[in-house]
C-alpha cells in the first residue's frame, strides 16, 4: 500500500448503481399500489441485510430489532398510501434513524491515535489518495468483522453514522447531510470520517494478534 497507485482506499458506489436503485424503487412502489405483495419480499431481499446493519450499529442496545420492524412497517404503510414513492433507502432508515443514537462500548471509547496522515484535499491532482505514507497493517492482512466493527465502535457518533449511512447503505453526501443532524457539508463530514475509521482500523489491526 505504499504506492499512491494502492493508496485510495474508499470508492463511492458509482451514479449507475444509484440509478439502479431509484428504477427498482419505482417498479417497487407500482407493484405494491397494485397489490402485489411479493414486491415487498424483493424489497427486503435487496435492503434489509443493509438495514439491519444500520440499526444495530445506529439505534442504542436492544431495541435495534424493534426500530428495524417498525421501520419496514411505516414505510410500506407509506408507499402503499401514496406517501412515499422513490428512496426507499433513505426513506427505511430515515425511519430508523428516529430512535436514540447507540453509544459506542466504554471499553473501545479511547486510545486511539488522532493523526495517521491525510488525505488530499478536493481539487488537488491526487484527490483523495494520502499525502504520506497509508496505514500501517501487513500487505495481504484484511480487517476481521469484528476489528471493523470495533473500529466504527471507536468513531464519534457523528462520523460513525456518516460513514455507515454513505459507504455502507450507499446513500448520497447530501442524503447523509439531511440524516446527519443537517449537516450543511457533509463531503468534509465524510473525510474527517474515512481518516478517523482507518486510524481507529490501523490501531485494531496492529493491537489484534
Amino acid at each position: 500500500m505504499s504506492s499512491r497507485s494502492e493508496a485510495r482506499v474508499h470508492r463511492r458506489p458509482k451514479q449507475c448503481e444509484r440509478s439502479a436503485l431509484l428504477i427498482q424503487d419505482d417498479e417497487v412502489c407500482e407493484r405494491l399500489r397494485s397489490g402485489d405483495t411479493s414486491a415487498i419480499q424483493e424489497l427486503l431481499a435487496r435492503d434489509h441485510s443493509v438495514a439491519t446493519f444500520v440499526a444495530r450499529i445506529m439505534v442504542s442496545d436492544g431495541t435495534a430489532d424493534d426500530a428495524l420492524s417498525d421501520a419496514w412497517l411505516a414505510l410500506v404503510q407509506a408507499v402503499c398510501a401514496g406517501r412515499v414513492s422513490d428512496r426507499l433507502r433513505f426513506e427505511l432508515i430515515r425511519r430508523i434513524r428516529a430512535r436514540p443514537i447507540a453509544a459506542p462500548p466504554p471499553e473501545v471509547s479511547s486510545g486511539v491515535p488522532t493523526q495517521l496522515g491525510t488525505f488530499n484535499v478536493r481539487g488537488h491532482p491526487w484527490e483523495g489518495w494520502w499525502d504520506e505514507e497509508p496505514p500501517t497493517w501487513p500487505d495481504g492482512a484484511v480487517p476481521t468483522s469484528t476489528q471493523v466493527l470495533a473500529a466504527l465502535h471507536r468513531l464519534a457518533a457523528v462520523h460513525r453514522e456518516a460513514l455507515v449511512l454513505h459507504d455502507l447503505a450507499g446513500l448520497t453526501p447530501a442524503e447523509v447531510g439531511q440524516l446527519v443532524c443537517g449537516v450543511a457539508e457533509p463531503e468534509r463530514l465524510l473525510d474527517g470520517a474515512r481518516e478517523g475509521y482507518l486510524c481507529a482500523i490501523d490501531y485494531e489491526m496492529s493491537c489484534t494478534p
